[in-house]
């Protein structure tokens, strides 16, 4: 009888060598990739272990967000994790939807690798968005509105006045109200977000403020006409 020693038995053979070194190889690229992807999609609770004691001073951005589309994807893309606050998620779907409006494509000249990375992103926040969030607060109105804005689906004044009255102290919806009614109801409430968001460099605020401004030039304009 032949003695085997214990080392030749646990010694692994040439095919078992190849197959953990293909496995090792492949960890190390899904670890790769997901570095670059910037932590999107199913990292976000990872993301929460790391980042989730983050300060909110250090999450603010202070950049024209749409000057750098790249440099702002980034940077959202960092920041993000599963515990963020929704303020951040709705400024973060914002940019996503006015980074991939046409008209501002072609006036920057976007390469196809950014604005599909915004897009790619823009459908990730709104599965987060109705995953994770809550159902009255700014992600939401947001991602109603947005679908309102580029499909035509319904939006009833109804339902956008009650994301102001489940959450005491949000008055963004009003600008939406405000131009639905031709500037018949909550002006007050508009003109408060107007001052509100009329320093900020955020997509999302650039993006009220010009519908309130296009309102109100409207409003100027038939005033000289009379």
């Amino acid at each position: 009888m032949v003695r085997v020693s214990a080392s030749t038995t646990a010694r692994p053979n040439f095919r078992d060598r190849c197959q953990r070194s293909r496995q090792q190889r492949t960890a190390c690229a899904d670890a790769a990739s997901l570095q670059r992807r910037g932590g999107s999609g199913g990292d976000w609770k990872l993301q929460r272990q790391h980042r989730g004691s983050r300060r909110k001073d250090e999450m603010m951005i202070d950049f024209d967000e749409l000057a750098d589309v790249a440099k702002t994807i980034a940077w959202y893309k960092s920041n993000f994790f599963e515990g963020c606050e929704e303020d951040f998620v709705a400024d973060f779907m914002v940019f996503c939807w006015q980074a991939v409006d046409p008209g501002r494509v072609a006036s920057l000249d976007l390469d196809d690798e950014t604005v599909d990375a915004c897009a790619d992103m823009l459908s990730e926040l709104k599965l987060f968005v109705d995953e994770r969030c809550g159902e009255w607060g700014a992600p939401a109105f947001w991602r109603r509105y947005i679908d309102w804005a580029d499909y035509a689906a319904d939006f009833p004044l109804d339902e956008c006045k009650r994301f102001m009255r489940e959450t005491v102290g949000y008055l963004e919806p009003s600008f939406f109200v405000f131009t639905t009614t031709g500037g018949a109801e909550m002006r007050s409430e508009v003109m408060a977000i107007f001052a509100e968001y009329s320093q900020s460099g955020k997509a999302r605020a650039t993006y009220v403020r010009s519908v309130i401004e296009s309102r109100l030039a409207t409003e100027s304009f038939y005033r000289r006409s009379l």
